[in-house]
This record gives structure tokens, C-alpha cells and sequence, in this order.
């Protein structure tokens, strides 16, 4: 019997180099499961029987102690320190949903000869163990599953390093906190790290030697509620004789325990760790916001209160809240700010100051998908749902004096043509009428001044009561009333539209051209600056220096329509200030052709945010359905609609001067009295010098 007992213990010794390596996790199968698949050889004749047991909320808040407080039974250590019941419900925890992780153990010194750390030590997982409680000593992170165990009499350092600022820290790790109180536990999930952690399990023992399951809730105000109670009824004699496989891989050793295990692991079904960013269950999300017109809009009441907020990104907010099941209050950054800036001393304004200070979960304001400034370290964003252009905008052009439209049918060049041809045809069509050239021509007889008027009431297309006889002069006058046909009619068509439609001059239309200008550039936030002096373009990061900021819009329009400044915003921005700023229906502001630059906007969040993983799936699904450019679209419709209702507006004020019916005004026509008083002034001048002298 004793050689078969030898010969069974090498066996299970030479297990882990014979074909499983001791880096594997553990492998659990559906039924309880014999310790000794753990490599840990038990006594037959134990008997252990467990039994999970439902308490009320009353027994779970009355009965909720430290672990230490009970030393109170057992002087000589913890009550929980070799509890085989707390042993077999860590092991069931990880067989449910940690088997496959990477495990970091941290536990007290006081704890170094426990049943349940000499235990979990030999686990066969991939794992970091810090024996001397520090939670500062851990490696965090790790592209797989990890999963992390702290068997904790001070709660210290696990607290300082959950509130530090810029300590590591696993946010999407899975973490059992034991040994501490429940009051320690729910201060860990308020403090600046457990805020942000989606699973954290405590286990927690009452004033009956009961173990207590918590698990975490984010967003709601009852950070902790109660999983189950573990109650055992343990019957087992005083001592086991136990071998657990110690590697290296270098040899094999073995080594004897007088511990006291369990015989079988709990089969655990229910999950300990669920995705707890699905369903809110109506719980309030902080959503930060600001008036950004047209993307966020106010509509007032008549004593200036907001009515109602609507919008593409107020629909956003209200989409994916009704998705995940929670409830959004709306909040403005304090002070007036917008977006946000850092100051000297580090911390930030705007939104991303309220993320920094945990006081907003969700952000949206056409934020641009950037980490100008270091905005990253607190503020993230969700998968883009749409597209932005940043552009200038700038006074519209002064439109052309409608005198000038009787010269705009055509060009310099033309022009020039015309009249170097209208100098030549009088001299030539005197030429060709000659005698000497032409014989029985009645034109002969006739003066230059007679022949100049002759090819003028030709350009006019007056009929002429002298024909020419020779065949030359015809082909010669033939061709003349061609090519007048041509031109007159030419001109004829385009007076019309330039008498009609107000003409204004192209003015600056490159980022290169509005740097020449030395015009001053506005914005109503300091993101620009920054943008602008990482831009490629050399003259875009001039431009930085002479960048202004102005919170209201209403002081920049005055510099504006001064003519000598630019204002930079997103494209759609702009567009509503050009139409919400017309006057009579004419745009009297308009867009810079060449942009700066397009950005993809998306929801804020804060930084390393549980509510990022699932926001992104919702926010694809709302772009790939087209619902932004549909929501735009019926902002758009509500707009126009509230300034037709509006006692102020009118519908034929606001109507395009091009879709109206236009009747010829003397405005239309100056340019014709023009001409023709500086020909009667100049007949006038020729008069007086012909008057004879007495």
C-alpha cells in the first residue's frame, strides 16, 4: 500500500512536466470539481458540506463587519485567516469567471502562513504575488483577461492608490477585495480610480462567521448591493495530509502541508462580473453641454427661460440614453466656459475641467476628436458619428455700383477690341468709298464726319438710307453687320442679368491671401490657437499670432463688418451665424472658399470610462442609420419655421431677391442716365466752342 501511495504521489508530481505546463490557467468542467485536479491530494474520510443562502438587505447591513474585527474568537489570528469556507468560495469565484486570467495576488505579511495565500499561491494560473501588501509594487495591465485578489487587513494602501491622480491602475481588471469592512469597500468605489472601475467584488464576514458577497455599481448612489451570503456547516477532523506541487521547472520537489481544504469547488452560475455598462436601470448620467448653434439649441419661453433644447447632438444624448436605460441631466460648464483650457496651475476649465473633477459622465458640444492641450488626460471620445470643417468667415464684399453694370457684359479685353475696331472702320470704310477707287459710287461725294456716323448707326443697327453700289463697299458693309449682330446680341443678353443681380468682388479667399491681409482672426475658444500652430500650412501657423479670443459673438460681427478681422468656427456654425446675421435676406457675412481643416466629432467621455466599450457600438449604429444628417435636416426645418412665426420676420422680407419677380428701378438703369448726361454735357462743351465770336 505505501509503494502504490509513493508511486501515485510522483505521478501527480511529474504531472506539470509530463504534458501541462504551470503556466496554464485552470480548467473547471461543469460539475464540483476534486482539488485534486489543483495537484492537491486530500484525506478521504473528510466530509464538507456548503450551502449558499439568500439574507435580507436588514441581516446584510446590520451584519456587515471587518474580517479582522472577529479576532475577538481567536486571539492567536484572524477567524478567516485558515477558513476553509472562505477558501472554497475564492476558489469558486475564480473557477466561475477567473480561470482564464492572469492572476495578481496581494496579501498581508500577517497573512503569509494562511491556508487560503499558501493555497492561492499554488494555483496553476499566470501570476504576480506581492506578499507584502503594497499595492504600489503590481504591474498593472495586460491585453488579456486579469483578474485581481487583495487579502487586505489595512486597506491604506489599496485606498491611496485608488485615489492617487497618475498611480497605475487596472480600470478593466476584475478585482475581489477581502478582509476589509464594507465601509472600506464602498469607499473604494467612490474614490477617483474605483469610480471608473467596473468590477470590483468585496468579501466581507458577519457577526455569524457568514461570508458576505458584494459587487459594484456604477452610477448609482448605492455603490455596493448584496450578491448572496456564504453560510457553511464544516465537519472535519483536526488535521490533513496534503502534497501541493511546488515548480521550479528546473527539478521537482515535493513538500508537506498540515492544511485544512475543502474537498470540491463550488459550481457558481450566476456571474460575478457582468456587463454592467448594458443597462443603467434609470440611474442619472451627468451629460455637460452648452448652446452650440445649429448642433444645440434653446428655445426660450416669453420670460426668457428655457423652454425646450433641441438639436443633432441633444437627439444623440436622448438616443443612446433610451439604448442604455439612463437617465440624462443636463449641465453647463461653470463660468461661461465653453470646451475648456488648462491653466498655470494644471487643472482645466470648460468640460474637460468638469471630467477632470468627476463631475460630468458624458460630453457633447460638436467636440472635435482631439488631444490639443493634453485634453486626453481627462477627456476621451467615443467612435465619430460625423464629419466638421473648420473655416474663416469674414464681411461679405461691398457689391459692385450698379453704374458700373453697363461695362460688365464683357471683358477688359473685349472691350479693348471693340473699340480699336470701332476707331479703324470709320478711316476704312472711307477708304474703300473713294473715286478713285471705286467709280459711280454714290458714297463718294460724302465727308469722314458723314462716314464716322455712317458706322455708328451701323453698331446701333439703324437702317441706312444709303446703299453702296460697288461690290467691295458691299462686301465690306455686309460683313460689318454681321460682326455688329453678333456683339450687340452678346451684350444684349448679359446687361440684362448684371442690371439685375448685385455682382460682389471675389476679396480674400486663401488662408495664404487672409495672411497678406494682416486681418486679426477671432474664435471664441483657445482650441483654435493650439490648432492652428501644429497646422502644416506655414501660413495658417502665422496666422496663430494674431489670434483674438471673444466669448460673445456679438463683439467679434462688429469687427467683422468693419471689414478688417476674420472669425474661425466649424463650418456649420458659421453657416447658421450667416443666415441667423442677414439682413432684408441678403447674407451680409460669408464663408473664406479654402477651409483650415476637418475634424470628426464625436461624444465626450471621461478617460478611461466604463461607458466607452458599448457608447461606441451605439454611436456606430446611430452613424451607419444616417440619424445625424436626418436630425441636422430637422433642426434646419424647426429654424426656419420659429423665424417665419417670429413678429419680426417677415416672409417676403427674408425672401431671395433672385426668386422675386424684378422690375427695372432707376437704381438698375443709372448707369444709362449716366452715360447719356456725359454726352449731352460733351455736346454741350462742342456747342459753346462753335458759337461765332462777335
Amino acid at each position: 500500500m505505501r509503494v502504490c501511495r509513493h508511486l501515485m504521489l510522483i505521478c501527480l508530481t511529474l504531472l506539470p512536466v509530463c504534458g501541462r505546463s504551470s503556466m496554464e490557467g485552470i480548467t473547471f468542467t461543469t460539475e464540483t470539481t476534486d482539488l485534486q485536479e489543483n495537484w492537491i491530494s486530500l484525506a478521504v474520510n473528510s466530509t464538507v458540506n456548503y450551502k449558499a443562502m439568500s439574507i435580507t438587505e436588514k441581516q446584510m447591513i446590520i451584519n456587515h463587519k471587518t474580517l479582522p474585527s472577529s479576532t475577538t474568537r481567536n486571539p492567536g489570528g484572524f477567524s478567516w485567516k485558515d477558513s476553509e469556507a472562505l477558501l472554497t468560495l475564492m476558489l469558486g469565484i475564480i473557477r466561475a469567471e477567473l480561470s482564464q486570467c492572469i492572476l495578481t495576488i496581494v496579501w498581508d505579511a500577517v497573512l503569509a502562513d494562511s491556508v487560503i495565500t499558501e493555497s492561492l499561491s499554488r494555483l496553476p494560473n499566470v501570476k504576480q504575488i506581492v506578499e507584502s501588501g503594497e499595492v504600489g509594487k503590481l504591474l498593472w495591465q495586460a491585453k488579456q483577461c486579469r483578474g485581481y485578489i487583495f487579502l487586505l487587513t489595512d486597506p491604506s494602501s489599496l485606498m491611496d492608490q485608488a485615489e492617487a491622480a497618475h498611480d497605475a491602475w487596472d480600470y478593466s481588471g476584475r478585482m475581489v477585495i477581502v478582509g476589509l469592512s464594507r465601509s472600506h469597500i464602498d469607499t473604494i468605489t467612490r474614490t477617483k480610480k474605483g469610480r471608473k472601475t467596473e468590477h470590483i467584488l468585496g468579501i466581507v464576514q458577519d457577526n455569524f462567521g457568514h461570508y458576505i458577497v458584494l459587487m459594484n455599481q456604477l452610477y448609482n448612489i448605492n455603490r455596493l448591493v448584496h450578491v448572496f451570503t456564504w453560510q457553511t456547516t464544516v465537519t472535519t477532523p483536526q488535521k490533513y495530509s496534503t502534497y501541493l506541487n511546488i515548480k521550479p521547472n528546473s527539478e521537482i520537489s515535493i513538500k508537506s502541508h498540515s492544511l485544512k481544504l475543502p474537498t470540491s469547488i463550488p459550481n457558481f452560475t450566476q456571474k460575478f462580473f457582468p456587463d454592467k455598462t448594458k443597462d443603467f436601470q434609470g440611474s442619472i448620467l451627468n451629460v455637460v453641454w452648452f448652446l452650440f448653434p445649429p448642433e444645440i439649441m434653446y428655445s426660450y419661453d416669453e420670460k426668457g427661460n428655457v423652454k425646450v433644447r433641441y438639436g443633432g447632438n441633444v437627439r444623440l444624448v436622448e438616443t443612446v440614453a433610451e439604448i442604455f436605460n439612463f437617465t440624462p441631466r443636463f449641465m453647463e460648464p461653470p463660468g461661461g466656459s465653453l470646451w475648456g483650457h488648462q491653466l498655470p496651475n494644471g487643472s482645466w476649465t470648460g468640460m474637460v475641467g468638469m471630467f477632470e473633477r468627476d463631475e460630468g459622465d458624458l460630453g457633447i458640444a460638436n467636440l472635435f476628436i482631439s488631444a490639443l492641450g493634453g485634453r486626453n488626460e481627462h477627456q476621451h471620445y467615443t467612435a465619430p458619428f460625423g464629419q466638421e470643417n473648420t473655416c474663416f468667415m469674414m464681411k461679405k464684399g461691398t457689391s459692385t455700383p450698379r453704374w458700373q453694370s453697363l461695362a460688365l457684359p464683357f471683358g477688359r479685353d473685349t472691350w479693348i477690341a471693340i473699340l480699336v475696331m470701332a476707331f479703324l472702320l470709320g478711316p476704312i470704310f472711307f477708304a474703300l468709298s473713294r473715286p478713285r477707287i471705286t467709280r459711280d459710287e454714290k458714297l463718294t461725294q460724302q465727308s469722314m464726319a458723314f462716314i464716322n456716323l455712317y458706322t455708328f448707326g451701323v453698331h446701333l443697327r439703324v437702317a441706312q438710307t444709303q446703299i453702296p453700289v460697288s461690290l467691295s463697299l458691299q462686301i465690306f458693309v455686309a460683313f460689318l453687320w454681321v460682326y455688329v449682330i453678333i456683339v450687340l446680341e452678346a451684350y444684349s443678353a448679359k446687361l440684362v442679368s448684371f442690371l439685375t443681380v448685385e455682382r460682389i468682388p471675389e476679396g480674400i479667399n486663401t488662408i495664404e491671401e487672409l495672411y497678406y491681409s494682416s486681418f486679426p482672426i477671432y474664435g471664441n475658444t483657445r482650441y483654435y490657437i493650439d490648432s492652428l500652430e501644429l497646422a502644416q500650412n506655414i501660413h495658417a501657423r502665422k496666422l496663430a499670432e494674431r489670434y483674438i479670443i471673444l466669448r460673445e459673438f456679438d463683439d467679434a460681427y462688429k469687427y467683422l463688418m468693419g471689414g478688417h478681422g476674420a472669425y474661425i468656427a466649424s463650418a456649420n456654425n458659421l453657416i447658421y451665424m450667416i443666415s441667423l446675421y442677414s439682413k432684408n435676406g441678403n447674407p451680409t457675412l460669408r464663408l473664406m472658399k479654402e477651409c483650415f481643416q476637418p475634424y470628426n466629432t464625436a461624444l465626450g467621455v471621461q478617460s478611461h470610462s466604463p461607458l466607452k466599450r458599448n457608447l461606441d457600438q451605439a454611436v456606430n449604429w446611430v452613424r451607419e442609420a444616417g440619424l445625424p444628417y436626418q436630425w441636422r435636416r430637422e433642426t434646419l426645418m424647426i429654424i426656419r419655421q420659429e423665424r417665419m412665426t417670429a413678429p419680426s420676420d417677415s416672409a417676403d422680407a427674408s425672401e431671395p431677391e433672385g426668386e422675386k419677380r424684378v422690375s427695372f428701378s432707376l437704381e438698375h438703369l443709372q448707369g444709362v442716365f449716366i452715360m447719356f448726361g456725359v454726352g449731352c454735357g460733351l455736346s454741350l462743351l462742342v456747342f459753346t466752342s462753335e458759337l461765332p465770336i462777335y
